[in-house]
């Protein structure tokens, strides 16, 4: 019997499989948020999420937003800094992300690798990423104004 092979020497025996061990996973997550039973309304509460919100992104593989950390780059935002000075933001730009209907063609607009600002046309996120890419701009030219004032105090021809 000849095997199909991915481009990755995956057979397709393979995929399957790693396929059926992600879909029990997922199962298994949400199996796990049912059980909690009434508390589950509270877990949701305490992320900042509704209960459907919750057992839909427990539903998600756990790669469902990596499509934000692209966008983030390609708008010359990091992910870490952002998690660490915005980490509400940064969970519901991951949240909204995971929920998008539109993956597919975010991850072929990411693939063209243009500067085309068609994403924000479906993007979920793209009020929110404007405004951290303005944000961002405004204190990088703050920096500057103060390096340069900076160099100016320091520069004995100021006198």
């Amino acid at each position: 019997m000849v095997m199909i092979q991915e481009a990755h020497g995956r057979t397709l025996g393979m995929m399957l499989a790693q396929w059926w061990r992600r879909w029990r996973k997922r199962r298994q997550a949400v199996a796990e948020l049912e059980s909690c039973g009434s508390d589950l309304g509270q877990i949701a509460r305490d992320v900042g999420l509704s209960s459907g919100e919750l057992r839909v992104i427990a539903a998600k593989r756990p790669d469902a937003a990596d499509l934000l950390t692209l966008r983030l780059a390609r708008l010359n935002l990091d992910p870490r800094t952002l998690a660490r000075s915005e980490g509400a933001v940064h969970r519901d730009l991951q949240r909204l992300c995971t929920l998008c209907a539109g993956k597919t063609r975010c991850a072929r607009d990411l693939a063209d690798n243009t500067s085309s600002d068609a994403w924000q046309d479906y993007c979920p996120n793209s009020t929110t990423l404007n405004s951290l890419v303005e944000k961002t701009d405004c204190e990088k030219k703050i920096v500057r104004l103060d390096r340069r004032q900076a160099r100016r105090r320091a520069s004995p021809l100021s006198s």
